[in-house]
């Protein structure tokens, strides 16, 4: 029988004829490696994530160059983006310069991709150089510009386009830039260009919305010598637009008008008031919420007459971000309520309060009138001096 006594198979990468001692450094060392390229690998994934998830182009470009900086040590970073051209650089984004470095910068223009930069414009291979000053191409640096005596350089392509280069120089450790560091940023690159196109096209998607959404908004003709009615007519439009939900409380739909009338126009200090008339277990209920607006005026049957005073929130136009309360009152069968603006009831004569008190007075005498005969009637006999526009709304709930 063949004696089969040999020893087992030694680990892979370690020497046979090494001591037991300087094998076990060897596998240490090589346990060692592995657990850097892990802490790399990691790294590497961290930062596409981080990258994906940004949806600002010079947010993107930025953190591209910190990153690259991060997972290799390197002390300074840039991204050069090339112009449309695509023979210089039309931006270079920069990292790691103190404040003392960059304000001896200050004046000196930006590089357009001359020296070591352009050769990696017109050759976008990876670039690794140990001493600047003695690559061919080297053209020197301007006055005030940090020492820098290494370089690694890689291209970023966008949909097979070169979109530009990153620039990584001196590691802070002081030792050349090796091929695991140009293996990782160019691994950082490739997804750098797809972190890019994504943000260029949500930023064609988001311009095309609110250019579409622009287009929606009704164009009104030019009422330069009335821009109030202008605003009014805007507004209205887009409330009617908000007020698609139903069920939406009247504080938030005028929050929401508030704030999207913030971002695409220029309105003026506005007041509003809107209300909605809901069943309640006896008879109604009405559900309110102002801008700034007068208060409501309610009409019973026996003709009692109340103005719904609560807290009014603020005008339109003063701050979108203030939220604005909700208000509920019980409104018996036959109830007339009465919504209308300060042009009916201002005189510059008389307090405000003395106009207020008069159409009490006028709306109470003539609430048995049907509801397009009791607005004109008011209208035409209104407390105000006609000096400002007007608007009346009534409406009244079913009687018994």
């Amino acid at each position: 029988m063949a004696d089969n006594a040999a020893g087992p198979e030694p680990s892979p990468g370690v020497d046979p004829a090494l001591r037991p001692d300087d094998q076990l450094e060897r596998i240490a060392e090589q346990l060692r490696e592995l657990a850097v390229a892990k802490d790399r690998l990691q790294g590497l994934l961290d930062a596409v994530l981080t990258i994906s998830r940004e949806m600002d182009l010079p947010t993107v470009l930025h953190r591209i160059v910190t990153t690259a900086m991060d997972l290799v040590g390197a002390r300074y970073g840039a991204l050069g983006v090339l112009d449309d051209s695509g023979e210089q650089l039309g931006q270079f984004i920069t990292a790691g310069l103190s404040e003392s470095e960059r304000g001896d910068l200050s004046g000196i223009e930006f590089p357009r991709g001359r020296g070591v930069l352009g050769h990696l414009i017109h050759h976008p291979e990876p670039l690794r150089v140990d001493e600047i000053g003695s690559h061919p191409a080297s053209v020197g640096f301007p006055p005030g510009h940090p020492q820098m005596r290494t370089l690694l350089g890689v291209a970023i392509s966008v949909r097979g386009t070169i979109y530009g280069d990153l620039y990584l120089s001196e590691r802070r450790d002081g030792r050349p830039f090796d091929r695991d560091d140009e293996d990782i940023v160019v691994a950082l690159a490739g997804a750098a260009g797809i972190a890019i196109e994504n943000v260029r096209l949500f930023e064609q998607v988001r311009d095309g919305a609110e250019h579409f959404q622009r287009l929606l908004l009704p164009t009104l003709p030019d009422l330069s010598p009335l821009p109030a009615a202008a605003a009014m007519a805007q507004t209205r439009s887009m409330l009617r637009a908000l007020l698609f939900d139903r069920f939406t409380p009247p504080s938030s739909v005028l929050t929401q008008l508030d704030r999207t009338l913030h971002a695409i126009t220029d309105l003026p200090v506005t007041t509003a008031c809107l209300a909605r008339m809901e069943p309640a277990e006896e008879g109604w209920k009405l559900h309110w919420s102002t801008a700034g607006h007068l208060p409501p005026l309610i009409i019973t049957p026996d003709r009692h007459t109340e103005y719904l005073d609560a807290e009014p929130g603020l005008p339109l136009a003063v701050d979108p971000e203030q939220d604005r309360p909700d208000h509920t009152h019980p409104v018996p069968a036959g109830t007339t309520v009465l919504f209308f603006t300060d042009g009916l009831v201002e005189h510059p004569e008389y307090p405000i309060d003395r106009g207020l008190a008069v159409l009490a007075q006028l709306a109470a005498g003539h609430a048995h009138l049907p509801l397009d005969d009791f607005v004109c009637f008011l209208a035409d006999h209104r407390p105000s001096d006609g000096h400002d526009d007007m608007a009346l709304l009534a409406l009244r709930t079913p009687s018994d």
